[in-house]
């Protein structure tokens, strides 16, 4: 998708997947929360591997996921922190490959999110638009 329309086209094809399970006035409600997941998970991309070994390695010492070393080691390209992270071994190529366990492991992929962002996606009711797309056949 490289340019403009390309995407227009695609936002709209989705919307066309959720009619008949959401109304039309709904679908913000499931494609901005979906949106903002996968770019959390294209930043986290560029560190996931180093962060998991780190992360792996630390995670018996360490009393809380709320832990400030945490925070600081998922990085951007740069190298800058990125103020959250996300220790799930899935991010959404992981996730594809399981099409039958889609539902529960999107769950864990959420509940392995650093508290600032599972708050974001608790405002969104992310997790409750989840089991909505299953049972509609829609999620995967």
């Amino acid at each position: 998708m490289s340019n403009f329309q390309e995407k227009v086209t695609f936002i709209w094809d989705l919307a066309d997947l959720l009619r008949g399970s959401y109304k039309r006035n709904e679908y913000q409600k499931v494609i901005l929360p979906f949106t903002v997941l996968k770019r959390f998970d294209s930043v986290l991309e560029y560190s996931k591997k180093d962060f998991l070994i780190k992360y792996n390695n630390l995670k018996d010492t360490i009393e809380s996921r709320d832990h400030p070393f945490l925070y600081g080691a998922a990085v951007d390209k740069e190298g800058n922190e990125l103020g959250f992270y996300n220790y799930s071994h899935y991010d959404f190529k992981s996730l594809l490959e399981d099409p039958d366990h889609i539902e529960e492991n999107l769950m864990h992929y959420l509940d392995c999110f650093s508290p600032n962002i599972q708050d974001i996606f608790d405002n969104f009711y992310i997790k409750n638009h989840i089991s909505r797309l299953s049972k509609a056949n829609l999620l995967f």
